[in-house]
């Protein structure tokens, strides 16, 4: 009886943990392996074990079923769930397999996919040399399959590695076309990421308070999506921000709303860095028992996911793939050295041949000598054939003659259009009678000019505009005197108009104009960059606003750099509907230099490896003659971009202004 009742038990038992099993096994068998990778990429931001099964079951049935892309993008789902994981060597071995698959079969693609994954799992470890080269050959092939979503994953991705070697400018800047591009796509999961990015910059420039709302804003995205690993990321990240203000409670309370969630999901890079954070802040606090908790679960998860010997084998990994590379360049060499031999075989039996010929074309003109008359009539045929080449001759000399007039009087009308555009813009001392003292560097780029400044003075205030508008030469000088008469327009319907009104009715009117002369499906790009800054004689104050523009003040101690708003005013990157552009006020209190510029200057390329200036080194020389005469800096910048530029073509339209601010 005893032993009746024990093997019923046991019957009982083994059925409730078999037939689940079976019966799952059974659902997935019938479902496809696409619809399984459907399934899996769907729901790994929130249940990556789930997932693990779901892409390891469509794995099984894509090998099984020989399906190449089924099982290159299970396998990608796989190693990217054990990145999350914190198994970077199982993550690799994965993304190689599936890099010779993709490569076997020659999908762009899968190839940017693969490769960027790979950049990835490099990144984690901190390697970053690794990590860019993969991450420009992801690139490469995204381009060539013309994926905009894979496109920007590498712009992001390559923000997120300048930001690891704190070259936050070029960070900004890719995060922020990122996400432009990603707004105007309406991609929300490409929007968190790349609002992440901006949030992470802003917090290393000490700028808390935009990065606390810019994380916010992620956070609404994430709940919106209900995807925990995005939520987990953004409290990592808040937890960061108040860690640098010294806010550790909040901070505290972050990372352990993030290690709840990384815990839940398993993720042990996560949750590594949850631990050292916690570690970190607990001391801070002084609760030194819970500080060494946590550092001791940071070693322990550390030691785990960097082993030596993980380590090595995946260094080995990159050696083995190397030489398979280098292998295949070795098969190139010796088809293009089989191809060499078969051409030069063929070229010595073409030229034997050709001597063949020859010798015999020398026995039939020997022949045809006997027959002068048949000579006779072939000099006549060249005669008449010289003539008619020279006849053809007098007819191109004629036609040059005639582009070379054209070409004149477009250069004339240009000409004119700069003696017209020079009427629209101020004198030479409109700037300096209004603000004081001050100098303008301005050299357009194709005689006329898209970038320009506007001068406005009145009884209460006076106001200077520095403007890109879009493109340059005679579209951009068009553009500009569009502009010009806008901004007349705006100040005469209302003096006293502030900045903010003045930039959103500028973006208005610049939208309405030409979007009243769109036909079908077409759509203009007319827009402009600009800065404008207004002096209040009343409070003997300043205000400047900036619309995708970048400003820099200066005075005895550094010079500092005003940040503008990321809209435009017209075109595709600006704003439909009523915005609060970003303004800063100015009383100085001592001696200041104000620069107003376009990126004409900091763009132009030339220097010793032929790059750009960049916003950086210009930066830099302001700070170098911040001290001198503002015609000296004149000067110096222009020697300064003369001897940049060399022997290159000018880039842009270049404008600069220099202002002296009025101490209070």
């Amino acid at each position: 009886m005893i032993y009746n009742s024990y093997f019923k038990k046991f019957v009982f038992v083994f059925c409730l943990l078999i037939v689940p099993s079976t019966f799952f096994s059974g659902e997935t068998q019938r479902r496809g392996a696409a619809d399984l990778i459907k399934e899996a990429s769907h729901i790994r931001g929130n249940r990556p074990q789930d997932a693990l099964l779901l892409a390891e079951e469509a794995l099984k049935i894509s090998i099984e079923t020989k399906n190449i892309r089924n099982t290159i993008e299970a396998q990608n789902i796989i190693g990217s769930i054990r990145l999350f994981f914190g198994e970077y060597e199982q993550a690799l071995i994965l993304h190689f397999k599936s890099l010779e698959l993709s490569e076997k079969i020659n999908d762009p693609y899968l190839l940017s996919v693969t490769y960027n994954n790979i950049a990835m799992a490099y990144q984690s470890q901190k390697r970053n040399d690794i990590a860019i080269e993969y991450f420009k050959k992801s690139l490469v092939y995204a381009e060539k399959s013309g994926t905009a979503n894979q496109i920007l994953n590498n712009l992001y991705k390559l923000g997120v590695i300048y930001e690891t070697l704190d070259s936050l400018h070029e960070a900004y800047k890719y995060y922020k076309r990122s996400y432009l591009i990603e707004e105007n796509n309406n991609n929300s999961e490409g929007m968190f990421y790349s609002l992440l990015g901006i949030g992470s910059v802003c917090a290393k420039r000490n700028d808390y308070y935009q990065s606390y709302v810019i994380y916010n804003k992620a956070l609404g995205i994430a709940s919106k999506l209900k995807v925990m690993t995005y939520r987990m990321l953004v409290y990592r990240h808040m937890g960061e921000l108040f860690l640098r203000e010294k806010k550790y409670i909040n901070a505290r309370q972050m990372f352990m709303t993030a290690l709840d969630v990384a815990d839940s999901l398993e993720y042990n890079k996560e949750k590594r860095d949850c631990y050292i954070n916690l570690a970190t802040t607990n001391e801070n606090l002084r609760f030194y028992t819970d500080a060494y908790y946590y550092l001791a679960r940071y070693v322990e998860i550390n030691d785990t996911i960097f082993s030596q010997e993980a380590n090595e084998r995946i260094s080995l990994m990159q050696v083995k793939y190397d030489l398979k590379t280098k292998q295949k360049e070795i098969e190139l060499l010796k088809q293009k050295e089989q191809k060499s031999l078969i051409i030069r075989n063929a070229l010595l039996i073409g030229i034997s041949l050709f001597i063949l010929v020859v010798v015999l074309m020398i026995y039939l003109y020997r022949v045809k000598m006997r027959h002068n008359h048949v000579l006779k009539d072939r000099n006549q045929e060249i005669q008449q054939q010289k003539e008619e080449i020279f006849t053809s001759l007098d007819q191109l000399a004629k036609v040059n003659q005639q582009l070379s007039q054209k070409n004149q009087q477009i250069t004339e009308s240009i000409e004119y259009a700069l003696t017209i555009q020079k009427t629209m813009l101020p004198g030479p001392d409109a700037i300096r009678s209004h603000f004081g003292n001050a100098f303008k560097v301005f050299i357009p780029r194709d005689i006329v000019s898209g970038d320009f400044y506007w001068l406005h003075a009145c009884k209460n205030c006076d106001m200077l505009a520095v403007a890109d508008c879009t493109g340059h030469g005679i579209a951009g000088a068009l553009m500009s005197t569009i502009a010009n008469t806008l901004m007349n327009n705006i100040i005469e319907e209302n003096p006293d108009i502030s900045l903010n009104d003045f930039l959103n009715v500028l973006n208005n009117k610049t939208k309405q104009l030409f979007h009243s002369h769109t036909h079908g499906n077409q759509r203009y790009d007319e827009g402009m960059d600009l800065s404008v800054l207004k002096y209040d004689k009343h409070n003997k104050s300043y205000e400047i606003a900036l619309a995708n523009h970048i400003a820099c003040i200066a005075d005895e101690n550094a010079v500092r750099v005003l940040e503008g708003d990321i809209y435009s005013v017209g075109g595709v990157f600006s704003k439909t509907e009523e915005h609060k552009y970003v303004s800063y006020t100015l009383k100085p209190e001592k001696p200041s230099t104000l620069y107003m510029f376009t990126d004409g200057f900091h763009d132009q390329l030339g220097g010793p490896e032929n790059r750009k200036i960049l916003f950086s080194r210009l930066q830099k020389k302001l700070g170098e003659i911040k001290h001198l005469p503002l015609a000296t800096q004149k000067e110096m910048l222009l020697e300064y971009l003369h001897s940049w530029k060399g022997k290159n073509k000018q880039t842009d339209d270049i404008l600069l202004i220099g202002i002296e601010l009025k101490v209070q």
